[in-house]
């Protein structure tokens, strides 16, 4: 699942980040999910069981889809109001 939405996060976030100031950051909350995700896992792994780690992957998919889709929704204004303004 992650295999496919990455590219497309990465290239909205660039589209919308004109700055360039945050697409730079991506990679380091990749690295930062990569490091603490099994850590987080791990405290709950004993005394819950794997129920646990399912629960705090899809917790942590909802997070991101509730921070990403407001971005997306406001991309895609931004461009059909170009595309009308072409027009």
């Amino acid at each position: 699942f992650w295999n496919l939405w990455i590219p497309y996060q990465m290239s909205v976030v660039a589209a919308v980040d004109t700055t360039g100031r945050f697409s730079v950051l991506i990679p380091l909350f990749q690295a930062a999910g990569i490091a603490l995700g099994p850590a987080l896992a791990a405290t709950y792994l004993e005394s819950v069981g794997y129920v646990a780690v399912n629960v705090i992957g899809v917790g942590f998919a909802v997070l991101a889809l509730l921070l990403f889709v407001p971005v997306t929704l406001r991309h895609r204004t931004a461009q059909s109001d170009i595309l009308l303004e072409a027009t």
